[in-house]
Parts: structure tokens; sequence; C-alpha cells
């Protein structure tokens, strides 16, 4: 007779059958490290759920609870140290402020300040008198800048000479006087005094006299008078990513832009004095952006900070009304600053903020990188920001105008006029493969 074995039904299935895994929810929340300069994390906040309430945490301590209004958000976390790392993640709140999802944590190491230990020439004077003056400059490299304006010299029996110097040259050792040919059908000058410059090689330097511009060559000048028709005012100042994107600024709120082919006037919409032009991509002011300082440094009228993304004009917030702008300078990793009656720079959320240098009209504002940045302007000022603080250089002061700065890492160049004579300050970081004059 056989036998059998009965097993239960589900006792079979409890052995031959697995349970299904449990389902794990899609993180909502995510946090990505955008950028960081010496005292500032940047931060994107991304959530798929709103409305949300989320806390931001650094090193595991609370900063801050928010509400994202976008699905991305852009968020600065001020007050940090120098040369540090920090770890963040954000926490999703319930209404009764329990935690129901944290995100996955991020790591930001802050910038290293850079020194205040610069080292300076005696401030070099050129010409004879007679308004002297140099408006514009630029690095070519270690061994080769460039300055425009209108220097003006005596002639061996103490006449004028009627050609004025428009163009200074250094060679990495001394000044050379130079005079660029400006004769054109738009420009009945000869030497007419040079009022800026972009330089894109040592053989390719766009110059401008106001009304007209010029393509030089180190040697020879060849003019270009299409954009005359288009002008509505002097121009300023000029801007480039390469020779064939080029923005100009000028007076009666002139702007006009070249694509490698043609010049076209964007619309302003303001006709005060466009003072200076500097572009680049910055989260906080909208991307790939060009930015124009406006306002008149003497007369009234409207001061505005002008936006132009993808051919279009319109303007960033400027609360202080009794604050002129005269110019503007940032990069990727920094915020935006201005110059002009006081030095602010932009935070997050579109909140201005004063700087703590002297409240002496400054006319040029430049850095290298967002830890080394310098301004210049009336009386001689100059100025260096190392990331996390500001050194008036009171020793510069001179009783005359500062009306441009170039800088590198390494080396910083102001220029303008002392008395009717123009000026240049050459300066060089302590420690670094540039000497200053008569010093080993």
């Amino acid at each position: 007779m056989k036998s059998y074995l009965l097993i239960p039904t589900c006792l079979v299935l409890a052995f031959s059958c697995k349970k299904d895994p449990p389902v794990v929810p899609e993180p909502t929340l995510s946090l990505t490290a955008v950028d960081a300069s010496c005292i500032e994390a940047w931060l994107k906040v991304t959530t798929t759920q709103r409305p949300a309430t989320v806390r931001l945490l650094r090193d595991g301590q609370r900063v801050s609870d928010l509400r994202p209004l976008t699905s991305d958000s852009l968020l600065v976390d001020e007050g940090l140290l120098p040369n540090r790392a920090y770890t963040y993640q954000l926490q999703r709140l319930a209404a009764d402020s329990t935690v129901t999802e944290t995100s996955a944590s991020v790591q930001v190491t802050t910038m290293d300040t850079t020194s205040h230990a610069w080292l300076f020439d005696p401030p070099v004077l050129l010409g004879d008198g007679s308004s002297s003056v140099l408006y514009d400059v630029a690095i070519i490299n270690d061994t080769l800048v460039y300055a425009v304006g209108e220097i003006y010299k005596r002639d061996s029996l103490g006449n004028w000479d009627p050609n004025a110097c428009n163009l200074v040259k250094w060679n990495g050792r001394e000044w050379q006087l130079e005079r660029v040919y400006t004769y054109s059908a738009c420009n009945p000058v000869n030497y007419a005094p040079l009022k800026a410059l972009w330089a894109f090689s040592d053989t390719s330097i766009l110059v401008t006299s106001g009304g007209s511009l010029g393509w030089y060559n180190g040697r020879t000048n060849v003019p270009d008078c299409s954009i005359r028709p288009l002008a509505t005012g002097s121009i300023n100042k000029i801007w480039a990513t390469s020779e064939r994107d080029i923005y100009v600024v000028g007076g009666n709120g002139f702007i006009a832009h070249y694509n490698g082919t043609t010049w076209r006037r964007l619309e302003s919409g303001i006709g005060v004095r466009l003072n200076d032009v500097w572009g680049g991509n910055n989260p906080w002011v909208g991307g790939n952006v060009v930015l124009v300082a406006a306002s008149n440094k003497f007369d009234p009228g409207e001061m505005k900070l002008l936006r132009i993304r993808s051919g279009v004009v319109d303007n960033l917030p400027w609360p202080m009304q009794s604050r002129r702008i005269h110019s503007v300078w940032f990069d990727r990793q920094s915020s935006v600053y201005t110059s002009g009656g006081g030095v602010f720079r932009l935070k997050g959320g579109g909140v201005w903020s004063e700087q703590p240098v002297p409240l002496i009209y400054t006319d040029c504002i430049r850095g290298s990188l967002p830890n080394s940045i310098w301004v210049a302007g009336d009386f001689g000022i100059m100025a260096h920001f190392n990331g996390y603080s500001w050194r008036d250089f009171l020793e510069l002061r001179v009783s005359g105008i500062y009306y441009s700065v170039a800088v590198t890492d390494n080396m910083v160049f102001a220029v303008g006029y002392v008395g009717a004579r123009a000026v240049i300050q050459r300066g060089v970081r302590q420690g670094s493969d540039y000497r200053v004059s008569g010093m080993n």
C-alpha cells in the first residue's frame, strides 16, 4: 500500500515564492553644489513637489528654512571661512516641522584668499602738459601692455607738436609713446585721441576715437566706418568674447553689437551716458549676459544697470538712485560688482550690499578672479579685494583721476591723469616672478 505525505499548499507556496522587494519612493529633493567664493557657497535646490518647505543644513546644523517658488532655485550661504570644506544637505519638512525626506549630501570647498601684498612703481607721468591723459589700458601678456589717450609733447624749440601721441606701449621694461594714424572717410583727424581699446592678441586690437573704430595690428590701423551711421553718441567702452562678438557702448544710451559681419544697434531705452560694459555667464544675473553701467557722472539723469540677453535689453533692479553707476565687472564664479558713487556687490536674491571702500568716486572696477578685484578712480584711489577684505592703498593717492584699470593674477595697471599730464600706475604681486622697476 502506497503512502503519501500531504503538505498544505500554503506551506509549499511559502517556500517556493519570493516576496516582492519593498517599493522605494523616488527622491523628490536634491541639492547641487554650483560654485563657491572665499566666503560663500552657491547651491541649487531641486524639488519635484511644491509647495514645499525645506531646511538647509551645513555640517549637520540648520542654516535656514525656505519655500522654493520654482522646481530649481539658486541660493547662497554666506559668512563662510576661506579655504574650508563644508557639507550640505536638504530636508523636506511637513506642516508640523517633522522631517519627511533628506537629500544626499554635497561638499563645497571655499576659495582661499589672495594677498594684499603688492609692490608699485613710482607713478609714470607722460606728456609735457596741455591736458595729456590716458583713458583706457589693456594687458596683452606679461611684457606687452597698451594704453590709449592723448599725449601732447613740445619739440626742441618749445613748440607744441600738432600730432598727439595717442597710444603708449609697455615692453616689459619701459613705456614708449606711439602714434596711431586714424584718418579715414569717417575720421578727418590724422592722429585723433583714442578713447578705448580691446585686445584680442598682440596683432589684433580694436581701438576707438569715440566716433569711429579701427583695427590696430601693432603697426598700422585699418579703419572700420560701418558703425558710424548707427552711433547716437561717442563710444566710451568696448567688450568682446572674440573678433566676431563685440559690444560697444557710448553717449546718449548708444549700444551696438558686431556679429563678425555687420554692426547692429540695440535700443537701450535711455538717453544717459553708458560708461562701461562687461559680459559673461553668471547665474545671479540670468546666465549668459552683457551688463552696461548707465549714468551721468556730473549731470542728473537715470542710473541703471542694463542687461543684454539674446539681443534684448532690459535692466537689473538698482535701488540706490542717489549712487551713480560707472563701471561693472563679474565672472562665472563671482558676484556682480559695480563702482561709481560707491562700490556695490549683488548678492543672492537681488540684494545689493555696499562694500567697505572709501566713498570716493571710482571710475573702473576689474578683476582676475573673485578673490582679486581692483577699483580705481578719483583722487588716485586704488583698492584691492582679496576675497575676504578690502585694502585701500593710501600711498598711491594722486591729485588726479584713474579712468581705467587692467589686471591679471599678478599685475595691475591704472591709467588717467595728474594735473596736465597722463599718469600710469603699475603694481605687481609680492612674491611673483615680476619685478617693480628699480627693485631686485
